[in-house]
């Protein structure tokens, strides 16, 4: 299995291993992603209870970091027995801080989940088209910045798209060979990556359009042959969905809810839908050009479209076809949400990467009569330096203290127990929970504004002080004495006040 691999199809892995690995504990202590603890508690939590009891995403990922997690027991009770604990909490001492060691469990899995999608993406390239082809898909994905960034955190976008990943591979097997193992070995995956996360389950339409390209290309006219290897694909994609979320059948009632977030059903309408031909085309023109152009790279994202011309205007073969049509279409529909976030195009990833492949071997061809070996580096230049500046720069920020960090220690070393603090901004909530010292939490600053009986004020905000409300009517009781900003780091603009109980400027 091994030999399918080059050596740099390995140095591309491991580039894209520590990309996704470097800042990895980013936010530690603290926990600072508003959706990690959903991921962490609900798969800890079945060590209680198999069942976690909301369906606001699918289970397959719960399960098997709950996996992880009983290897990480085992580990953790061997270095117990022979006695290795107080040596290796003193050289790693967050490998016995729970639920700390979770997370980076998680993130560290993820990392890798990540990665490991490289090594596909190289395959699936390869197959389609060529080594090259596949090497420098590869190389983008390693290089993707959402990409890259997504793999640090303990979520389920990377996984979903992990799955989905193999359920194309195999699916280009489809129409490639057309044997029913593949046809199987797409459906589960396909599965797999539904069971993850739902949007997963568009990976279906991999098999189907794998399957009437594998017809026409086998001059097959009867679109009803081979029905029965499509059947066993559908019946193992269910099978391994079910197998990921058995409680979506064992307690249906909860996971058919639309009304709220415990139900599967909630995902599709929170999205909402956009109004109009005319909202559409206008969401897609911010799409193309500048609401996701730093998280695809800008260049990834400018070969994106140029392919789509490309595409247009060459002939139509099966793999552009394969390629086009499955990463276009869900690119579309995506856009016709009412809310549109990176991460919700995140399965358009590898179509992406696949489409940056074969453009740039296409316009690096050693056969072209137009391109020198200078042009070459500066097709490549232009293509993977800035996403790779891009993912740096992100890696860099990642590393790098969040202001709530900063924050926190601040409080540490400078506030007693006997004082209080009021703290303003929801973005604080995680470093003042447990504090020793008197913590009051306030909406608003006017009743700070009238009676300032509190020793300090910490004030988190993303927008100017001044656009806060009632900040002008507390300002003149306030003295700032530390603030720490955001440019370069991750969180809020943070700023720390000490009250003038007399109220003078």
């Amino acid at each position: 299995m091994l030999r399918k691999f080059s050596k740099l199809s390995f140095a591309i892995f491991l580039l894209a291993l520590i990309l996704r690995l470097y800042g990895i504990k980013h936010g530690f202590p603290f926990i600072f992603h508003v959706d990690e603890p959903a991921l962490v508690r609900s798969a800890v939590g079945i060590r209680f209870n198999p069942n976690p009891h909301h369906f606001d995403w699918p289970h397959l990922h719960f399960y098997l970091n709950f996996l992880v997690y009983g290897l990480l027991y085992l580990v953790r009770g061997f270095f117990q027995v022979v006695g290795l604990r107080p040596f290796l909490e003193g050289f790693v001492p967050i490998f016995w801080r729970d639920p700390l060691i979770f997370y980076l469990t998680s993130r560290i899995l993820n990392a890798v989940i990540g990665s490991l999608s490289v090594l596909i993406l190289y395959q699936t390239g390869k197959k389609l088209f060529s080594e090259q082809v596949g090497l420098l898909s590869a190389l983008a994905l390693a290089l993707f910045p959402y990409h890259v960034w997504s793999s640090h955190f303990a979520l389920i976008d990377v996984p979903m798209v992990f799955w989905s990943m193999l359920s194309f591979y195999f699916s280009t097997l489809i129409f490639k060979e057309g044997k029913l193992k593949w046809y199987a070995l797409a459906g589960i995956f396909a599965g797999f990556s539904a069971s993850t996360k739902y949007n997963g389950g568009y990976s279906v339409f991999f098999i189907l359009l794998a399957h009437f390209l594998y017809l026409r290309e086998a001059g097959i006219k009867n679109l009803f042959s081979k029905i029965k290897f499509l059947a066993i694909s559908a019946v193992s994609s269910i099978i391994a969905f079910f197998v990921g979320t058995p409680y979506a059948l064992f307690d249906y009632q909860t996971f058919l809810i639309k009304d709220g977030p415990k139900g599967a059903l909630w995902q599709f309408v929170n999205v909402g839908k956009i109004d109009g031909i005319a909202d559409f085309f206008g969401q897609l023109f911010l799409v193309l050009t500048t609401k996701f152009d730093s998280d695809f790279g800008y260049s990834f994202l400018v070969i994106f479209e140029l392919y789509i011309l490309y595409f247009i205007f060459t002939r139509k073969t099966r793999e552009k076809t394969l390629i086009f049509a499955l990463g276009i279409l869900y690119f579309f529909y995506i856009t016709t949400f009412d809310k549109t976030r990176v991460h919700y195009y995140m399965l358009t990833f590898p179509f992406v990467c696949l489409m940056v492949g074969h453009l740039v071997s296409v316009f690096t061809a050693s056969n072209s009569k137009f391109m020198t070996k200078m042009g070459v580096y500066l097709v490549l230049a232009l293509t993977f330096i800035p996403p790779l500046v891009t993912t740096v720069q992100g890696n860099l920020i990642l590393a790098r203290p969040d202001t709530r960090n900063l924050a926190s220690d601040w409080l540490d070393n400078n506030v007693g127990s006997d004082e209080e603090v009021l703290h303003y901004g929801r973005d604080l909530e995680p470093i003042m929970v447990d504090r020793d010292f008197a913590v009051q939490k306030k909406s608003d600053l006017a009743s700070f504004a009238k009676t300032p009986s509190t020793n300090y004020l910490v004030l988190a905000t993303n927008e100017p002080l001044e656009k806060i409300e009632h900040y002008e009517d507390a300002k003149s009781k306030l003295i700032l004495i530390q603030e720490y900003k955001s440019k370069g780091r991750m969180g809020p603009d943070i700023y720390i006040f000490s009250i003038n109980l007399e109220g003078g400027e």
